[in-house]
């Protein structure tokens, strides 16, 4: 047998310049309502970015006229604090693959500029599947050890008593106490939509609405994974009618709850499709496990309406977000955004040298009060 056939040995494969077709990434919801706002606050250095806020109000009401009125010196400011956070996504570069083979006129696609495109995309989607995760470090209430990572929804969107969607109930929120000296001002308590033994519960307009206007001021957008997205979907009837309309903000398709537009993203975390995307693109599992709610008092769960001492499962997610209040803080320092590093030469392979993509960012709201998270919907 030859190394070629007669075909193989006189015919040219046809590609296409400059294409690769990418079945690894995703874009959705999530990236594009962030790049929308580009609410952006460039952070030019420091121990943390500080983010002042109002606790408390002045002492006064109601008062008989000429009365004596005793004054005393009242704290009613505080803040809360977030570090910066590096990202890096490594690119290698094999000189003699991309120099003497992938070269010239028979170089259909530029290897090398394509590994720089793909190192932009796996950013954007670490970032975006952190986002729906947290940064702290691990704690008695904290399973995971996330502090190098963004702060997420899932550490803002809690209220320090009821447990978020992967199980950890966070009592601070940027160095700040909750439920202590400022009270409930950084507190948004999670919602459970499933029944009394910890199952799941049908989505349905009032329970969504009910989430929205527990919101203090109106959120501008729902995210949810494809499942709850159907779901949704499923519920358009007569009497329970979810408006479909076009956002032209990012111009998706999206079902409409007042002012905000609830829109899918294929990043978000989800009990039916969590496993769905490759675990090579993600890093982590994007399916939710079981959360434990622990003794909680009925003055607790009043809201959030949690069974407490029941495992509960969690199903899948949906979050009202209040985005044109969310906060990137990207390095104002070059170097640190959207900066390719290198190429940098490997010691000790002649052949091999390495390209580093680096972003400083964080992400967090300052009134985690205007959203809300919701689990324990199901079909």
């Amino acid at each position: 047998m030859t190394l070629f056939d007669e075909l193989s040995a006189t015919t040219r494969a046809s590609i296409e310049q400059d294409v690769v077709q990418d079945n690894l990434f995703v874009e959705d919801g999530l990236q594009k309502i962030v790049r929308f706002y580009a609410n952006e606050r460039p952070y030019t250095g420091g121990l943390f970015n500080q983010i002042p806020f109002v606790y408390d109000r002045p002492t006064g009401g109601a008062s008989v006229p000429g009365s004596t009125r005793e004054v005393k010196d009242k704290q009613l400011l505080a803040a809360f604090a977030f570090g910066e956070r590096e990202y890096i996504e490594e690119i290698p570069i094999n000189e003699w693959k991309n120099k003497v083979i992938n070269a010239g006129p028979n170089a259909a696609v530029d290897i090398y500029d394509t590994y720089m495109q793909l190192a932009v995309k796996a950013f954007n989607t670490d970032w975006n599947v952190d986002a729906y995760r947290h940064g702290q470090a691990s704690a008695a209430t904290v399973s995971q050890d996330r502090s190098i990572a963004v702060n997420g929804m899932d550490e803002f969107l809690n209220d320090g008593v009821n447990p978020g969607w992967m199980g950890n109930t966070y009592l601070t929120i940027g160095g700040e106490t909750r439920n202590g000296t400022v009270g409930i001002a950084l507190n948004s308590i999670p919602l459970w939509c499933g029944d009394a033994a910890g199952a799941v519960g049908q989505v349905n307009y009032l329970a969504l609405l009910r989430g929205y206007l527990q919101c203090i001021q109106r959120p501008d957008t729902g995210l949810c994974n494809r499942e709850l997205f159907a779901l949704i979907a499923a519920r358009e009837e007569p009497k329970q009618m979810f408006a479909k309309e076009t956002d032209v903000r990012i111009g998706l398709t999206g079902f409409k709850i007042m002012d905000a537009y609830i829109h899918l993203d294929n990043l978000a975390p989800s009990t039916k499709f969590g496993a769905l995307l490759p675990t090579g693109l993600i890093g982590a599992s994007l399916v939710p496990s079981d959360i434990t709610v622990g003794a909680l008092t009925a003055a607790q769960t009043a809201i959030s309406n949690f069974p407490a001492s029941t495992t509960c499962k969690v199903g899948e997610p949906f979050m009202w977000l209040r985005l044109q209040d969310w906060v990137l803080t990207p390095a104002s320092d070059p170097a640190f955004r959207h900066y390719f590093k290198g190429p940098i030469p490997s010691q000790d392979a002649p052949d091999l040298e390495v390209m580093f993509y680096r972003e400083g960012v964080n992400w967090y709201t300052p009134s985690p009060r205007d959203n809300k998270l919701m689990i324990g919907f199901g079909a």
